[in-house]
């Protein structure tokens, strides 16, 4: 059994409270185990009630990882558009063939279909995940205004449904043909 809770633990626990300091401060500074603080602490109609700041600390938190997601899924699209550029680039395929199996090149104007297949398989997963961080809401609002002599429409992304700083959730153009 522990030593008995005299007048000068409960002064100290009085003192340390009023300090902000928590229960387990006090139980270190005093020697004594959590429950024994708790204890005195009811006695003395105490409370270490945290509720509000473990409520704000959770917003916070809350808040950090919907901007990592944003962050994260803004790079899956950026990603999914530099696979799906690749579907129509010129590329070089080299392979070993023929009897003697000798490395040949070509030079196509773009990649064969089996590779588009899976280019477009690549990109559709990165967006997929993408959209699974941070779900569209309403798609893309179109501007008015054509870029002048570019033949592209100026398209600009809706704003995610979180506070998002600004520097990470920015909201760049993007241009797509005109029709």
């Amino acid at each position: 059994m522990g030593r008995p809770i005299d007048d000068k633990d409960r002064r100290r626990v009085r003192e340390l409270h009023a300090a902000g300091k928590s229960r387990n401060e006090i139980a270190r500074a005093l020697k004594r185990s959590p429950s024994t603080v708790s204890k005195i602490a009811a006695d003395q109609g105490l409370a270490f009630d945290r509720a509000e700041q473990v409520e704000a600390a959770t917003r916070v938190r809350a808040a950090d990882h919907a901007a990592r997601r944003a962050t994260l899924a803004f790079g899956l699209h950026t990603d999914a558009e530099r696979l799906r550029a690749q579907m129509w680039e010129p590329c070089k395929y080299g392979e070993f063939g023929g009897k003697d199996n000798k490395w040949s090149e070509v030079d196509l104007d773009r990649p064969r279909f089996g590779d588009q297949r899976q280019i477009i398989a690549a990109a559709q997963t990165a967006v997929n995940a993408s959209l699974r961080l941070v779900p569209a809401r309403a798609g893309f609002r179109s501007l008015p205004q054509r870029a002048e002599g570019s033949g592209f429409v100026v398209l600009r992304p809706a704003q995610p449904r979180f506070n998002v700083p600004a520097d990470i959730w920015a909201p760049t153009a993007y241009r797509r043909p005109c029709e």
